[in-house]
């Protein structure tokens, strides 16, 4: 849920069919993700994915390249200190391995709770954590 309103996108959890979808939407864009399979959807295009959504210890994984980059914005990955980059307009958010927090433009947004996976930095809370919300739509 982070990712997706940190990106300035409205999330829902749904399940129909026996399947856990996630629906994301901001402005005129959709995005649709079914966890367990290789696919998602973006306004109606179809998205092939490395690794499916998933939910491990109650937590939901999601693939941040194909979302971030099906959102719009560039992304870097930075192995030395595992830290992911999405970059669209002014915004950028930053997420790292082992760090319990998300940050948009320098700005702690949501923090972590104790992480299942010992500090995997892919568990982010379903709400934000006492830190601000600090909302801005992407431009």
């Amino acid at each position: 849920r982070a990712i997706f309103e940190t990106m300035g996108c409205a999330v829902h959890y749904v399940e129909q069919d026996e399947k856990q979808i996630i629906s994301a939407h901001r402005a005129n864009d959709s995005l649709l993700l079914t966890i367990g399979e290789n696919k998602m959807y973006f306004n109606g295009k179809e998205i092939a994915l490395d690794v499916p959504a998933k939910i491990k210890d109650g937590r939901t994984l999601v693939p941040l390249r194909a979302i971030f980059e099906a959102l719009g914005a560039s992304v870097e990955w930075d192995g030395a200190t595992k830290t992911v980059t999405a970059t669209r307009g002014e915004d950028t958010i930053k997420l790292t391995i082992g760090d319990t927090k998300l940050y948009k433009n320098g700005q702690p947004v949501y923090e972590r709770r104790s992480c299942p996976h010992g500090g995997c930095g892919g568990c982010l809370p379903p709400r934000p954590a006492k830190l601000p919300f600090l909302y801005r739509p992407w431009r």
